[in-house]
C-alpha cells in the first residue's frame, strides 16, 4: 500500500483500502477468539467508528473499535476475549483503541465526553451479532439523534469552537496541522456530523458525506476534502507516525513531489523546480473552502423550536441597514440584480466593517456569481479610494476583508493584494500568511477602541490623536504587498506598489507621502528597540527619523500593531513597555526642540533638495526662503506644498497676502503666507472665529526674511463652505484682508457675536498654565490648557501681544473639550507677531518674574472669559 501510495498519490483510495484490509484481519481475530459462528456470539458486535468508521484508516491513526453488549452480564463474560482481540491488533502493529459499552450506555450523552457520542455517527458493522447492530444504528442512533438533536448541535459548536481558538481562530498559519487546524479534516468531518444531525430535508447538499468516499460529489469542499487526505497520508508515512503537522521541511517535500496537485505523469515530464510557495498556496485555499463551509453550518445550526415570544423577539430583529436585510447577523441585498452593482456591494461591506455582521450563504453565491460584472462597473480614483476609506474606518474591517479576499472581491478593488493571498514568507518569527498577518494588524489597531490592558490603554490614547486614521489602516494594508515580489527588499517594493495605489486612487501629495513614509519606516521603530531606548542619542536620531508628532503616532501604531500580529506571543509585556517608552522620549524630544533646528541659507539636505528638484534654476531664491525656517516645517510639509510657499512668497507685495484653501477629510486647512506685521496671528484666529470655525490645530513659522506661515486646520462646523462653494472665494479673500490689515478683525466679531449660541460643555476642565525656561535654548515655552471655546486663541493670542511676547511657533491641538495651546514666546516689541529668529537676541528669553506676571494675567483673562459665558 505505501508503494501504491508513492506511485499514485491517491491518498483516497489509499486510506479506503488500510480500512478494508484492516476489516478483514479483525475478522479473522474475531472468529480466533470470540466466536466461530457467524454473526455470533449472541448479544455481543463490534462496530467501526470514527475515522475507522468513515472507511479513513490513515497510516499511524488509531483504529477505534467499539464493543457492544446487550447488558453489563454480557459485557462481562466476554472481557478476556476482547482484551485478547486488541492485544493481537498491537502485537502486529496496529494502534487499536477499543471501547466498550452497553446498549443502554450508547443512548446516552455523556457532559465529561461528548465526542463519543459524535463518533458513534460514523458507526459501521464488522463482526458480532448483527441485528444488535441493527438495533443500535436503525434505531437507539436515530431515536437519539431525535430527542437530543439541539444537545448535539451545542457540543459540536462547543468543540469545535473550542479547537479554533486553539488555533487562533484562523487557518492561515504557516505551519499548519492538516487534521485539528482551521480548514482541517476535523472541519469537514463536523460538517458531515451537522448534516446527518439535521432532518432530511434541511440537509446541506455540498457536504454531503457519501458512506464510499469516491462517489462524494464534486464540489470545491469534496475536492479539498480528497487533498487533505493525501497530504495526512503523506505526513504519516513520512514521519512513520501519527504526526498531522505540515511543518516546513514535509512542504518542500510535497511540493517537490507536487503531492495531491498533479498526476504522475504531469509529474515526470514536469522538469521546473519545486514551488514550495505555489504548493501552500493550494492548500490554504483547500482548507478555505471547508473552513468557509464549516463556518455557514455552525453559524445555521438550528436553534430548536422557539418559544412564542421568542419568535417575535427574533422577528423585530430584522432591520434595514442602508438598504441592506438584516436578519439574525446575516446581511444580504434585496434583489439578485444588487450583486452585480458596485456601490450596492461595496455599502454592504461597509456595514459588515462598522458592525459584527456575516452575509448570507444565498448573498455570498450571488456575489461569486457576479465578479466578472462587479469588474466592469468597479468606480476609480477617487470615488474608489471613498468607499475603501469607508471600509478601512469600520471596526470590524479585518472581517469584512477577510469575506471580500475569500469572494475575490478585494482584488477588484486592489489587484496588487493578489500576491500575497495565502504567501508563506518563512521566517522563525512569522505564524502566519501574509494576507491573514495583515488583516491581524488592522483587527488589532482597531481592537484600541475597547483595551484589556495598561498598555493597550496607552497605545489607544495615541490612536485617539493620529490625524486621517484612515492613512494608517491604508499603509497596514499595503505595507507588505512588496513580499509577493523576488526582486529588491519588501519594503521598497511595497512602497513602489503604496505609490501606484495612492495615484491611482487619487489621494493628494500629503496623503500620499504620509503612506510611502510609513511603509518606509514600519521597520525603523523595531530596530529601534534593538538599542539603548535610554541613550539620548538614540532618540535624537530616531526622532530626525520620524520628523514630527504626527509621524511618530502613525508608526508607533503600526509598529504595535505589526509585532502584535505576528504570533500570539511576540508582543510581551517587556516589549510593549519599551515600544510606550520609546514613543515617549521621542514625542517629549520632539516636543522641547521644535524650535531648536533653523535651516541654514546653504543647507543642502535631501529634504531641501527635494523642493529644488521641483524647480531646479531658482535654488537659490528658494534657499533664501527657507532660511531661518525651523526644521520641523521641512518635516511637517510636502515639497510640493513648500514649492507652493516659496511660489506664493515671491509674488507678494510690500501690503499684500495670500491665502490656500484645501479641504482635507471632515476638516479644513486654511494657510497664510505674508510679511510679519503686529497682531497678525491672533487677527488671523479672530478672522476663523467670526466665521464660525472651530480651530483644531494651528501653528506658525517665520523664516529670516521676515515672511510668516501660518496654518491653521478648522472643522466648519456648519459646513458654509461645503453646502456654498462659492463662499471659498469670500472667505479667502476675507483672511488674506484681515492678513494684510486692511480689514478691522473686531468688526467682524462683533458682527458675529449677535447670532452666537451659548455654548453647553459636557465637561468642565480646569485651567492649567506651565512655563518651560530650559528645554529650549531659544524660547520660553508656554503651555496653556483650558477649556476650549469659540474665539479661545484670539484670546490668547492678544494677551500675549499686550504683553510685548512674540511668537516663535505655535502648536494648537484639540482633544474633545479640551484646548492644549503650546507657544514658544521671545522678548517682543509689543507685538504679536511671528518672531523672526534673525530679530531675536541672545537674551530672547522670558525672564521669571516677567512670566509670574504673564501668567496670573492669561489666567485673569480666562477667567474673564468663562465668567461672560
Amino acid at each position: 500500500m505505501r508503494e501504491f501510495f508513492s506511485e499514485s498519490q491517491d491518498g483516497p483510495v489509499l486510506v479506503q483500502r488500510r480500512a478494508e484490509l484492516v476489516d478483514h484481519l479483525i475478522e479473522r481475530l474475531w472468529l480466533d477468539h470470540i466466536a466461530a459462528e457467524e454473526y455470533g456470539p449472541q448479544g455481543l458486535t463490534l462496530a467501526a467508528i470514527g475515522g475507522y468508521g468513515r472507511r479513513q484508516l490513515f497510516p499511524y491513526s488509531d483504529i477505534d473499535l467499539l464493543f457492544i453488549a446487550t447488558d453489563a452480564t454480557t459485557e462481562g463474560a466476554h472481557r478476556a476475549e476482547i482484551r485478547k482481540l486488541s492485544q493481537n491488533l498491537w502485537d502486529i502493529g496496529l494502534r487499536a483503541s477499543a471501547t466498550t459499552r452497553t446498549l443502554a450506555e450508547c443512548e446516552r450523552i455523556s457532559e465529561e465526553n461528548p465526542e463519543f457520542t459524535l463518533s458513534l455517527l460514523d458507526r459501521r458493522y464488522i463482526a458480532g451479532d448483527f441485528a444488535l447492530f441493527e438495533e443500535l444504528d436503525l434505531e437507539r442512533i436515530p431515536d437519539l439523534v431525535e430527542r437530543r438533536r439541539s444537545q448535539l448541535f451545542a457540543a459540536i459548536a462547543q468543540l469545535t469552537r473550542a479547537r479554533h481558538a486553539k488555533y487562533q481562530r484562523t487557518l492561515f498559519h504557516l505551519e499548519p496541522n492538516v487534521k485539528d487546524g482551521l480548514g482541517g479534516l476535523r472541519d469537514f468531518h463536523t460538517c458531515a456530523w451537522l448534516n446527518q444531525l439535521l432532518p432530511e430535508s434541511a440537509r446541506y447538499s455540498a457536504s454531503r458525506y457519501e458512506k464510499d468516499l469516491l462517489v462524494e460529489r464534486q464540489d470545491d469542499s469534496a475536492l479539498a476534502h480528497q487533498f487533505l487526505i493525501t497530504v495526512r497520508s503523506f505526513l504519516h508515512y513520512r514521519s512513520q507516525r501519527d504526526d498531522n503537522m505540515l511543518y516546513w521541511q514535509a512542504q518542500d517535500e510535497a511540493a517537490k513531489l507536487r503531492l495531491g496537485v498533479s498526476s504522475v505523469r504531469s509529474r515526470l515530464a514536469d522538469k521546473r523546480p519545486a514551488d514550495t510557495a505555489g504548493w501552500m498556496r493550494q492548500y490554504f485555499r483547500h482548507a478555505r473552502s471547508i473552513e468557509w463551509l464549516t463556518r455557514q453550518m455552525l453559524d445555521e445550526i438550528p436553534s430548536g423550536r422557539l418559544a412564542v415570544m421568542d419568535q417575535i423577539r427574533q422577528w423585530r430583529s430584522r432591520t434595514v441597514l442602508s438598504g441592506c436585510p438584516v436578519a439574525d447577523g446575516k446581511i444580504s441585498l434585496k434583489t439578485v440584480a444588487e450583486y452585480s452593482d458596485p456601490d450596492r456591494v461595496l455599502t454592504l461591506f461597509q456595514m459588515i466593517a462598522e458592525q459584527p455582521l456575516q452575509l448570507t450563504r444565498e448573498a455570498e453565491g450571488h456575489l461569486s456569481d457576479s465578479l466578472a460584472l462587479l469588474a466592469e462597473r468597479l468606480p476609480e480614483g477617487a470615488a474608489l479610494w471613498d468607499r475603501v476609506r469607508r471600509i478601512l474606518l469600520g471596526t470590524e474591517v479585518a472581517s469584512a476583508l477577510r469575506v471580500m479576499h475569500a469572494l475575490g472581491i478585494l482584488e477588484l478593488i486592489l489587484p496588487e493584494f493578489h500576491g500575497v493571498d495565502a504567501l508563506v514568507v518563512r521566517d522563525a518569527y512569522h505564524r502566519y500568511t501574509v494576507d491573514e498577518h495583515t488583516f491581524l494588524i488592522l483587527e488589532n489597531l482597531h481592537a484600541l477602541a475597547q483595551p484589556n490592558n495598561e498598555w493597550e490603554t496607552g497605545f489607544a490614547s495615541i490612536l485617539r490623536e493620529v490625524e486621517e486614521p484612515e492613512l494608517l489602516y491604508l499603509a497596514a494594508l499595503l505595507h507588505d504587498t512588496g513580499k509577493a515580489r523576488s526582486e529588491g527588499s519588501h519594503t521598497d517594493q511595497s512602497m513602489w506598489i503604496a505609490d501606484a495605489v495612492c495615484e491611482r486612487w487619487r489621494l493628494t501629495p500629503t496623503q500620499r507621502e504620509t503612506v510611502s513614509r510609513l511603509i518606509r519606516n514600519h521597520l525603523e521603530m523595531s530596530l529601534a528597540l534593538r538599542k539603548d531606548i535610554f541613550d539620548a542619542e538614540t532618540i535624537r536620531m530616531f526622532a530626525d527619523l520620524v520628523g514630527t508628532p504626527n509621524n511618530l503616532r502613525l508608526l508607533t501604531l503600526l509598529t504595535y500593531a505589526d509585532i502584535h500580529s505576528v504570533n500570539p506571543e511576540a508582543l510581551t509585556p517587556w516589549k510593549a513597555e519599551n515600544l510606550w517608552r520609546l514613543y515617549m522620549a521621542t514625542s517629549n524630544y520632539l516636543d522641547r526642540n521644535v524650535d531648536e533646528d533653523r535651516i541654514q541659507e546653504d543647507a543642502d539636505t535631501a529634504a531641501v533638495q527635494q523642493v529644488i528638484a521641483l524647480s531646479p534654476g531658482n535654488s537659490v531664491a528658494i534657499h533664501h526662503f527657507l532660511a531661518g525656517l525651523p526644521q520641523r516645517y521641512l518635516r511637517t510639509r510636502s515639497p510640493a506644498e513648500i514649492l507652493t510657499h516659496w511660489q506664493l512668497a515671491s509674488q507678494l507685495s510690500s501690503t499684500s497676502s495670500s491665502a490656500l484653501l484645501t479641504r482635507a477629510g471632515a476638516w479644513w486647512d486654511c494657510t497664510l503666507i505674508t510679511h510679519d506685521r503686529p497682531f497678525l496671528f491672533a487677527d488671523a484666529a479672530g478672522a476663523l472665529t467670526a466665521w464660525g470655525m472651530d480651530i483644531l490645530k494651528a501653528d506658525a513659522f517665520s523664516n529670516a526674511a521676515g515672511i510668516v506661515i501660518d496654518h491653521f486646520r478648522f472643522l466648519d462646523r456648519y459646513e458654509t463652505l461645503a453646502l456654498n462653494p462659492a463662499e471659498t472665494e469670500r472667505f479667502q479673500k476675507s483672511m488674506t484682508d484681515v492678513a494684510s490689515g486692511l480689514v478691522d478683525v473686531e468688526k467682524l466679531l462683533a458682527a458675529r457675536a449677535h447670532s452666537a449660541r451659548t455654548q453647553n460643555h459636557k465637561t468642565r476642565v480646569e485651567t492649567r498654565l506651565s512655563v518651560d525656561n530650559t528645554s529650549s535654548t531659544h524660547s520660553t515655552i508656554l503651555q496653556v490648557i483650558t477649556q476650549d471655546t469659540p474665539g479661545l486663541l484670539r484670546r490668547l493670542s492678544l494677551v500675549l501681544a499686550q504683553q510685548k511676547c512674540d511668537i516663535s511657533v505655535a502648536l494648537i491641538d484639540t482633544e474633545g473639550e479640551v484646548a492644549i495651546d503650546v507657544f514658544y514666546l521671545t522678548k517682543g516689541s509689543g507685538s504679536n507677531s511671528t518672531s523672526s529668529p534673525g530679530n531675536q537676541t541672545e537674551n530672547a528669553k522670558l525672564d521669571p518674574e516677567f512670566l509670574d506676571h504673564l501668567q496670573k494675567v492669561l489666567a485673569d483673562a480666562l477667567q474673564m472669559s468663562a465668567a461672560s459665558r
